[in-house]
C-alpha cells in the first residue's frame, strides 16, 4: 500500500513535479513540431495499418509500420527531391548561359559601353552631377562583394536548415513507428496522466484522430485540385516544364495564406512583361479563382463537415493558428480549437448536472 503524504510532503512533491515538467518541456521543445506532425500522419495511416496487420501471416505491427513509413517517405521526399533537382539544374543552365555570353563577345562589350554611357548621361541630367568611370567601378565592386557575402550566408543557412530538416525528419519517422507499434501502451499512459473518466478520454482521442486525418486529407485534396487546374491551364498556354510547375504548385499549396500564389503570381507577371498579356490574364484569373475557392470554401467546408464544426470556425482557427504558430498553425489551430470545444462541452454538461 502506498504511503500517504502529509501536506508538506505533497507540496514538495508537487513543486518537484512542476520543476521536472519545466525541464522536460525545455528538453523536448525543439521536437514538439515533429511529434505533433507524427501524430497527425499516424492518425491518417492508422486505417491502412490496421488493414495490413489483419494479414497476420504477412504483416506484423513492425513490418506494417515500416512499409507505411517507406511509402510515406516516398510520397513526401520524391516531390521535394524533384523540385530541388530541377531548380539546381535551371540555376546551372542560367549560370552557363551567362558565362557563354560574357566570354570575349566584342558586340556585347560595345553594347555595354554604349549602355553605360547612356546611364551616366541620364544620371548627370537627373542630378546635375557627373560620375567618373572609376567611381562606378568602385560601387560595382562593393555591390558584387555584398551579393557574394549574402550568397555565402544564404548557402550556409540552407545547409544548416537542411541538416535540421534531416534530423527532425528522423524524429518524425521514429515517432510514427512508435505510435503505430506501441499505440495501445501510449493510450494507457495517457489515461494514467489524464484525470478525466476513461469514456471521455477515449472520445477525446477519437476526435483528435479523426480531425488529424481530415486535416491532412483536406489540405492534400485542396493542393491536388490547384495543381491539376494549374497543369491544365499551363498545358493550354503552352508553358514549358508543366510537370515541374504543377508539382511546385502542389507543394506551395500547403504554405499558409499565400499558398500557390507564390508560383502563379510571378509567372503571370513574367508573361505580362514578356508581351504575352492574354496568357498572363488567363493564368492569373484561372489560378486566382481556384485558389480562392479551395482556400476559402473547399477546405473549411470539407474539414468542418466531417468533424461537425462550422466552416468559418475552421477557417478562423487555421488563420489564427498560422498567425501564432507559423506554417504549423495550419494544423495546430483546428486541433486546439477542437480540443477546447470538446472540453467546454464536457464542462457545460457537468455544470448542468451539478446544478
Amino acid at each position: 500500500m502506498a504511503h500517504k503524504y502529509n501536506k508538506t510532503e505533497f507540496t514538495f512533491l508537487l513543486i518537484c513535479l512542476i520543476t521536472s515538467l519545466f525541464f522536460v518541456f525545455a528538453i523536448f521543445r525543439s521536437f514538439i513540431d515533429s511529434f505533433i506532425f507524427a501524430l497527425i500522419f499516424s492518425a491518417s495511416l492508422l486505417p491502412a495499418h490496421k488493414k495490413l496487420i489483419s494479414f497476420k501471416k504477412i504483416f506484423s505491427k513492425q513490418t506494417s509500420a515500416l512499409v507505411l513509413i517507406l511509402a510515406l517517405s516516398i510520397v513526401l521526399i520524391a516531390p521535394l527531391t524533384s523540385i530541388i533537382m530541377n531548380s539546381v539544374n535551371e540555376l546551372w543552365l542560367l549560370l552557363q548561359n551567362y558565362q557563354n555570353q560574357s566570354m570575349g563577345n566584342e558586340k556585347v562589350d560595345s553594347l555595354n559601353h554604349v549602355l553605360l554611357h547612356k546611364i551616366m548621361t541620364f544620371i548627370h541630367q537627373l542630378s546635375g552631377q557627373s560620375l567618373s568611370l572609376s567611381t562606378i567601378e568602385q560601387q560595382w565592386i562593393k555591390l558584387t562583394q555584398y551579393i557574394t557575402n549574402q550568397t555565402m550566408t544564404w548557402t550556409n543557412s540552407l545547409a544548416n536548415n537542411f541538416a535540421t530538416f534531416i534530423f527532425n525528419y528522423i524524429i518524425f519517422i521514429l515517432t510514427i513507428y512508435i505510435i503505430l507499434t506501441k499505440g495501445d501502451g501510449l493510450k494507457k499512459n495517457f489515461y494514467k496522466i489524464s484525470l478525466l473518466p476513461e469514456k471521455d478520454e477515449e472520445m477525446l482521442l477519437k476526435k483528435i484522430e479523426n480531425l488529424s486525418r481530415v486535416l491532412l486529407l483536406g489540405n492534400s485534396l485542396g493542393g491536388i485540385m490547384q495543381s491539376l487546374v494549374g497543369f491544365i491551364t499551363m498545358s493550354f498556354l503552352g508553358i514549358e516544364k508543366i510537370f515541374f510547375w504543377s508539382l511546385l504548385i502542389l507543394v506551395c499549396s500547403f504554405v499558409p495564406v499565400l499558398g500557390c500564389s507564390i508560383i502563379f503570381l510571378p509567372m503571370s507577371i513574367y508573361l505580362w512583361l514578356s508581351g504575352e498579356k492574354m496568357y498572363a490574364l488567363v493564368l492569373l484569373s484561372t489560378m486566382s479563382t481556384v485558389y480562392i475557392i479551395v482556400e476559402n470554401w473547399f477546405k473549411p467546408k470539407f474539414i468542418g463537415g466531417r468533424i461537425q464544426m462550422h466552416p468559418l470556425i475552421i477557417l478562423f482557427s487555421m488563420l489564427g493558428g498560422v498567425n501564432f504558430f507559423g506554417i504549423a498553425g495550419l494544423f495546430y489551430g483546428p486541433l486546439i480549437t477542437t480540443i477546447f470545444l470538446y472540453l467546454f462541452d464536457l464542462y457545460f454538461q457537468q455544470s448542468t448536472i451539478n446544478s
